[in-house]
């Protein structure tokens, strides 16, 4: 089932940071939300639909334990997006003009950079950011391709060209509240000590809507209606839409690369369990690959809270979306690669949840 998800007011989903009343004044929001978000919130819709079955919840009959989030992405009017790869840079001070910027496929130095100094284990096949005329580059933190772009950057059809993206910020409202702790007891804010500030996301801006995007199987629940996401318990709109398939490349040689379009949740940090520290090889249901090299963001943390147990969940150190790793097939098929990460979770954990769900692009 793939459905659209519509804000109805402003939304909150909070970033890993603390935020304890009376000691942190200022929440930050994310958008869009981490995937266990969307996760928890589709369970929920579930048995709000299916009242009679909510004892069953988190126990071995649970109705839920099936669900598997396959997709999630944005569609904003009526064009579909995901966020920028992470080796594609901006020219440094670049800014945007009318919502679009030009970027640039990180390409591989012809020559050892001496002033580069690192613990990265891939400095032999390193790609480092180099511009044209070898202008200094940057990230574009909020950076997203369209349906149109992601196939020809997975199809390697870039080539030596730049191309113009969009930038997320653009196409959302930031509407910051300011609020204040009451005591429980008397319902009065006489401590001056608990004034905050929550930054709301209102998906919305001048002729724009973002809506979030979810494929999912393993329950069933109605074709549309309500259901509270993020914090607040802010009520949102969905109904059931045609989406988009995003088909792989058919490979030609044996490096490829792998996109991430959620964050992923790694068991070695910023590397797959089943790579080798040491070695950088490691096989994966039946393929034995070797990392060359990666572009990936900073850490970002992954936690929540359990309503059940009534306190915080593990926290974890997650890749960003967009981050993208370079392999070698050492033995196995290409054939076999495509079929095995192309849309798939290549998460260590939480996969269910549609962290780590992966893309296959040529290089």
């Amino acid at each position: 089932m793939i459905i659209k998800i519509d804000a109805l007011d402003t939304l909150f989903f909070r970033d890993g940071r603390p935020f304890a009343m009376g000691e942190d004044t200022w929440a930050n929001s994310i958008f869009p939300c981490y995937p266990s978000v969307i996760y928890g919130a589709l369970r929920a819709t579930y048995f709000a639909n299916n009242v009679s079955k909510i004892s069953l919840a988190n126990t071995e009959s649970d109705p839920t334990a099936s669900l598997k989030i396959q997709a999630i992405y944005l569609k904003i009017n009526d064009t579909f997006y995901w966020p920028l790869p992470l080796d594609c840079v901006k020219i440094k001070g670049e800014k945007a003009e009318d919502g679009l910027i030009e970027v640039f496929l990180i390409k591989r130095n012809s020559k050892i950079r001496e002033d580069i100094v690192s613990n990265y284990p891939c400095t032999d096949l390193l790609h480092l950011p180099e511009g044209p005329e070898n202008q200094k580059v940057d990230n574009v933190p909020d950076g997203i391709l369209d349906e149109y772009t992601l196939r020809e950057y997975l199809y390697s059809k870039w080539g030596s060209d730049s191309v113009t993206v969009r930038q997320l910020s653009d196409c959302i409202t930031l509407e910051p509240k300011i609020g204040i702790g009451r005591d429980k007891t008397t319902q009065t804010t006489s401590d001056e000590q608990k004034l905050y500030r929550v930054e709301m996301i209102r998906p919305a801006n001048i002729g724009e809507q973002a809506s979030i995007v979810v494929e999912f199987t393993g329950i069933d629940i109605p074709s549309n209606g309500f259901m509270k996401l993020g914090g607040e318990n802010k009520a949102v709109y969905y109904e059931e839409i045609d989406g988009i398939s995003i088909e792989p490349p058919k490979l030609k040689n044996k490096v490829f690369k792998l996109y991430l379009a959620t964050p992923a949740i790694l068991e070695k940090g910023w590397l797959p369990g089943w790579v080798d520290e040491e070695s950088l090889t490691g096989t994966y249901k039946g393929n034995k690959l070797k990392l060359l090299t990666a572009a990936i963001g900073k850490y970002i943390s992954i936690g929540g809270f359990d309503m059940r147990k009534k306190e915080p969940k593990t926290m974890y150190k997650a890749v960003p979306a967009g981050s993208v790793y370079y392999f070698e097939l050492v033995d196995g098929n290409l054939t076999k690669v495509v079929d095995v990460f192309h849309g798939k979770s290549v998460s260590d954990f939480q996969a269910e949840q549609g962290f780590g769900l992966a893309l296959v692009g040529e290089i």
